[in-house]
C-alpha cells in the first residue's frame, strides 16, 4: 500500500505541471499528500475494521472514506466524489473516473485468492464508481497487484491484463493522439498523452509504466514521464511496483515524513495487522517451513520480541529510528547501535545546530546497510540514549530552526508548512 502513497506524493507536484522526462528529484518541497493517498488509507482502514468478515466491507468503505475524507476537504476531491463525502445520503453515482482505481491497492495486498481479490475490489468500488468501466479499472489494478505479490512474471501480468481488461497499445481512446515516434508504448505516447480522469485512459498507462520498469523507483519515474494525471498514474503504478519489487528503505522512510500522525497511524496498524496475514501461505507445509525458518533466525540473531530489532547487528548494519517530537509531530531520523531501543520508547536526541537535548518518541525502527541509509549517514545525528534519570536534558523548547536537519532540500521538506494547494486542484 505504501507504494501507492509514494507514487501519489511524488506525482502531486506534477499533476497540473507535467514533467515529460524521467529526470527529476523524487521528493521536493512542493510534494504533498492528495486524495489518492487519503482514500487508499481509508480503504485500508475499512479492511482492518472488517476483521476478516468481508460482508461488512462495503459499509465500512462508505464509513471510513467519508469519516476520514471529511477531515481533508482541500486534498483534491473531484466534484462528484466531494459531494458524496459530504452528502447526508451517499449513493453510488455511476462514475468511471480513475478515483476507482487509485485507492484499491490494499485489496490486492490482503486477498488470498483471485476470486477474493475481485470481490474485495468490487465492494470498495461500487459504493461510488458503480459504472462497469469504474469496476473494471479498479479490478485490473487489484489483479495486477495480486499477481505481482504472488510471483507472477511481467509477461504473465501483461497477458492477463490484455486478455481480460485492456489492450496496452494505447491506440484507442480520447486521451491520446496518434502514436508518435518509435520504441516502447510509453515512448510512443510521451509527447501527446493528455490529462484524462477516466479509468480506461489512465489504468492501462499506469500498468504499462510498471511493465516497462526495472525497479520500484524506475516505475515511478516512468509514470511521471508520460504526463497526464500524474499523481493518480504514479499512485496506481506504485502499488503494483511495490508488490513486485518491494520499496527501497530510503524511499520508504522519506515518504512517511509527508504523512501526519493520523495517516501514519493507519499505515502502521496496516503493517502490523496485515503483514503477518500476507506472509501466511496456502498450505500447511509451507507455513510450517516459514515458522521453522523464523525460529532458526530468532535463535541465531537473538531477536528482540518487543521491538523486532536484532540484538546483534551484522557487520555494515546500523539502526535508523524515526522519532516524533510531542510539540512538532513530524518524523525525524536518527541513527543508533542500541538494539534495545524499541518502538514507543522515549529517547533523548540532539536537536539543531546547538545540539539541544530533547525527548522524542520512537515511531519506526529499520535495520539498514550503511551504504543504503534513508539519509546520509555522516549527516544523521545519533540518539543519546533512553530518557531516564541518567539522561538529563534541556526542557527549553528550541526554535523551529533548531530541529534536526540534513541539507537544504531536507530542511524545506521537513519544515515547510504544507497547506494543500487548493488553487491548483481542478475537479475530477
Amino acid at each position: 500500500m505504501l507504494g501507492s502513497i509514494i507514487g501519489d506524493i511524488i506525482g502531486s507536484r506534477f499533476e497540473f505541471n507535467n514533467h515529460r522526462s524521467k529526470d527529476f528529484e523524487l521528493f521536493d518541497n512542493d510534494c504533498f499528500v492528495t486524495d489518492d493517498s487519503i482514500m487508499t488509507l481509508a480503504v485500508a482502514e475499512a479492511i482492518l475494521a472488517c476483521e476478516g468478515d468481508w460482508k461488512k466491507l462495503d459499509k465500512n468503505a462508505v464509513k471510513y472514506m467519508r469519516s476520514i475524507g471529511k477531515k481533508y476537504p482541500g486534498c483534491g476531491y473531484g466534484s462528484m466524489f466531494g459531494k458524496w463525502i459530504f452528502s447526508n445520503d451517499p449513493k453510488p453515482y455511476n462514475s468511471f473516473g480513475n478515483g476507482a482505481a487509485m485507492r484499491v491497492s490494499p485489496c490486492g495486498f490482503i486477498a488470498q485468492t483471485e476470486k477474493e481479490a475481485k470481490m474485495l475490489s468490487q465492494k470498495v468500488t461500487e459504493v461510488t464508481h458503480n459504472h462497469p468501466e469504474g469496476i473494471k479499472g479498479a479490478e485490473a489494478v487489484v489483479i495486477a497487484v495480486f499477481m505481482a505479490r504472488n510471483g507472477a512474471s511481467k509477461n504473465e501480468i501483461k497477458e492477463r491484463i490484455e486478455n481480460d481488461y485492456y489492450k496496452l497499445d494505447f491506440t484507442l481512446g480520447t486521451s491520446t493522439e496518434p502514436l508518435c515516434g518509435e520504441g516502447s508504448p510509453l515512448d510512443s505516447i510521451r509527447k501527446n498523452y493528455k490529462f484524462d480522469e477516466t479509468c480506461q485512459n489512465t489504468v492501462p498507462q499506469a500498468i504499462q509504466a510498471f511493465l516497462e520498469s526495472d525497479a520500484f523507483e524506475d516505475a515511478i519515474r516512468n509514470a511521471i514521464s508520460i504526463g497526464g494525471d500524474s499523481d493518480t498514474i504514479a499512485c496506481i503504478t506504485g502499488g503494483i511496483a511495490e508488490a513486485f519489487y518491494g520499496i527501497p528503505v530510503d524511499i520508504k522512510s522519506k515518504a512517511q515524513i509527508f504523512l501526519n500522525s493520523e495517516l501514519r497511524s493507519i499505515y502502521k496498524r496496516w503493517i502490523k495487522d496485515i503483514s503477518l496475514k500476507q506472509s501466511k501461505r496456502k498450505n500447511l507445509i509451507l507455513t510450517k517451513l516459514i515458522e521453522i525458518f523464523d525460529n532458526i533466525k530468532n535463535a541465531f540473531y537473538k531477536k528482540n520480541n518487543d521491538s523486532g530489532t536484532l540484538k546483534t547487528l551484522k557487520p555494515g548494519e546500523i539502526i535508523y529510528c524515526g522519532v516524533v517530537f510531542s510539540d512538532y509531530g513530524r518524523i525525524y531520523h536518527y541513527r543508533t547501535n542500541d538494539t534495545n531501543i524499541k518502538e514507543g520508547d522515549i529517547v533523548i536526541v540532539p536537536v539543531g545546530r546547538n545540539n539541544y537535548e530533547k525527548e522524542a518518541t520512537v515511531e519506526t525502527i529499520e535495520i539498514c546497510r550503511k551504504d543504503n541509509t534513508p539519509f546520509p549517514l555522516e549527516k544523521t545525528k545519533e540518539i543519546i540514549g533512553l530518557a531516564d534519570e541518567d539522561n538529563p536534558y534541556d526542557d527549553e523548547d528550541p526554535d523551529i530552526d533548531d530541529y534536526p536537519v540534513f541539507d537544504q532540500d531536507d530542511i524545506e521538506i521537513l519544515l515547510k508548512n504544507r497547506q494543500y494547494q487548493v488553487d491548483k486542484i481542478s475537479n475530477r
